[in-house]
């Protein structure tokens, strides 16, 4: 495929950088060895020891080679590199292919930011000079071996023992033991690095639920060492299925040519979207990023006509990675990433979505402000916009100049009174207020034109009789969320303090509620119970346990399961909360407003919020 030489210099590197270990833990563990106080520093310098025995080895191998090198003429060099690069540039490439990931390991340095201190100083200023001074040493090795060990074909049909026996013709038997302990050395600490980086992405995945829970769970130390075991499983298992080192690091290569291009198309993307706020901001912008996507694609393809087994391997894992997500994380981590998006309005701004629009419709002046102020709870600080929609209801034909001037009227009281608050609370409102002959069919035309992300509607009586029917007939058919507050005129979100949220199997995975809770969290803290309420008492302890993974999720502070009538219980916990969060279906043949929905409406002492998830 090219010049083998490279491929097994590189098989040498391995991570200038090291994670900084829990002192505490390896402390208790010394203690409890009771190793005397010089042991443990040793213990402790451990990784250090390491990495500068493998620069050691380097330098060794290095410095007297370029000694060795400043005596010999001009002419005699030149001899030693021609024909420089045989196989031409192809065959470069091609060896880039399988020694790309020998590069691979720096991205540990980013992997670690949340153990660093002032991470967005170091983790540049520590890639930069890792990579540039491991491919210093390289480079340098590499010349001294093609001038001083022999030439480009002589090395490459030596193979695996290229590097050993080059050293040797010009360190003798002792170069030799140097390789082999350099090789050792690095062969460590580029596992010890790979799995920590694989380690951490597991650790994180499974905190954004997109893996198993239980890989998130850390030890005293701080260690995820269940990610880290399952890591070390799955590269086992990845030899094992491909019975070849080799193509298994081809396979290991080619995916991280593709999540290197991936990195460097979000790093373009946020660039594009507005920046991270206070974050590195990368030279040469965009041609770094697009250099990087383009180089990185580039390689990919030229692996899958030279490595066609690998490519097979590798699009196969990661299809059964995408299956295995869709199938049994995906509701999980869509529940958690709408909570984080309501809790960090960049996230919404980063990941290209449009500034998200709730459409108020306001008919009650004297509810005006509370809704928008409701309304400016759901809608990110900064990045959300809040429409407020007035419909004076008109028909010329058997109109009356004094009704309608009174419906006028009112409606530019509820506009003046919502722009009012808005004033207060420091943010910008926009009102439209349009004459319809039917209310329904001109709130329905603005959410078609508009698309609001949610509709807030503000009902002091939801057990009215045709309050559904009215509801349903103004979303029908709407994408978007619909949100039905019940509550008093005078009712504020500010004075929210306890929030109750019951829940029943399936409809406990709704992002909808995920998010409007971390919107009201985001203003400031709530304290937020779960209640499940079972029927029988066998069913109560997988219904606590998942109820205590959803609270998780969900950042609720309590979370509870009680066994008997669902109505009576329910009723009990709803007038000691200030908030009832409670979950509406939208499925065809099913009433917006349910029964459970209906009968606390009619509670004079619950204020109650009902969601209605958009439909698909």
């Amino acid at each position: 495929i090219g010049d083998r030489v490279l491929a097994h210099i590189f098989r040498l590197s391995g991570s200038v950088c090291r994670a900084p270990a829990p002192s505490a833990a390896l402390d208790r563990l010394v203690s409890r060895l009771r190793l005397p106080a010089r042991t443990r520093i040793a213990v402790l310098a451990g990784g250090n020891a390491v990495t500068i025995a493998k620069v050691v080895a380097f330098l060794v191998l290095v410095v007297p080679g370029l000694a060795l090198l400043a005596g010999r003429s001009p002419g005699a060099l030149t001899t030693s590199l021609t024909p420089f690069l045989p196989h031409g540039l192809g065959g470069v490439l091609a060896a880039m292919t399988f020694t790309f990931i020998a590069l691979e390991g720096f991205e540990v340095i980013a992997a670690v930011s949340e153990e660093v201190k002032q991470p967005i100083r170091t983790i540049p200023r520590a890639m930069f000079l890792s990579i540039g001074g491991t491919l210093a040493l390289y480079l340098l090795l590499l010349f001294l071996l093609l001038t001083l060990g022999g030439s480009w074909e002589e090395l490459g049909r030596l193979g695996e023992r290229a590097v050993a026996v080059g050293v040797e013709r010009y360190l003798g038997s002792f170069g030799t033991w140097v390789v082999v302990v350099a090789g050792l050395l690095a062969t460590f600490t580029a596992l010890s690095s790979a799995l920590l980086a694989a380690s951490r992405v597991a650790f994180a995945m499974a905190r954004d639920r997109a893996l198993p829970r239980p890989l998130m769970r850390t030890s005293r130390g701080g260690i995820p060492r269940q990610a880290l075991g399952v890591s070390l499983g799955l590269a086992l298992l990845l030899v094992a299925v491909t019975r070849d080192v080799e193509t298994a690091g081809a396979t290991a290569s080619l995916i991280f040519l593709l999540s290197f291009a991936f990195t460097n198309g979000a790093g373009l993307l946020v660039r594009v979207r507005g920046g991270a706020e206070n974050g590195y901001r990368a030279p040469l912008y965009p041609m770094l990023p697009l250099c990087g996507i383009a180089g990185c694609l580039a390689l990919s393809a030229l692996q899958v006509v030279t490595a066609p087994l690998a490519s097979a391997v590798a699009a196969g894992w990661l299809g059964l990675g995408v299956l295995i997500y869709w199938v049994m994380f995906r509701e999980h981590a869509e529940r958690v990433s709408a909570r984080m998006e309501a809790l960090d309005e960049d996230l919404v701004r980063l990941r290209g979505r449009r500034p998200p629009l709730v459409l108020v419709p306001l008919a009650n002046p004297a509810r005006a402000a509370a809704l928008t102020s409701f309304a400016y709870a759901l809608a990110p600080q900064g990045w959300g916009r809040v429409l407020g929609l007035t419909v004076v209801t008109h028909d010329p034909q058997g109109a009356v100049p004094e009704e309608f001037s009174a419906k006028l009227e009112a409606a530019q009281a509820a506009q003046r009174a919502a722009a009012h608050r808005a004033s207060e609370l420091g943010i910008g409102f926009e009102g439209v207020l349009t004459v319809d002959a039917d209310f329904v069919r001109a709130t329905r035309r603005l959410i078609r034109e508009r698309a609001p992300e949610v509709v807030l509607f503000g009902m002091s009586r939801l057990d009215r009789p045709g309050s559904g029917g009215f509801l349903e007939r103004v979303v029908a058919d709407s994408p978007s969320d619909v949100v039905i507050l019940n509550a008093p005129e005078d009712f504020s979100p500010d004075r929210v303090e306890r929030i109750l949220v019951p829940v029943a199997g399936a409809a406990s995975h709704d992002p909808l509620r995920a998010r409007v809770l971390g919107m009201l969290e985001r203003a400031k803290p709530r304290e937020v119970t779960l209640l499940r309420v079972v029927s029988k008492p066998e069913e109560a302890p997988a219904a606590a346990k998942q109820l205590a993974e959803l609270a998780e999720d969900l950042g609720a502070a309590r979370h509870l399961v009680e066994v008997g009538d669902f109505l009576p219980i329910l009723l009990t916990h709803a007038r000691q909360a200030d908030l009832v969060v409670l979950g509406s279906s939208r499925r065809p043949g099913t009433p917006l407003l349910g029964s459970f929905v209906r009968t606390l409406a009619a509670e004079p002492d619950v204020c109650l919020l009902a969601l209605a998830r958009r439909t698909p």
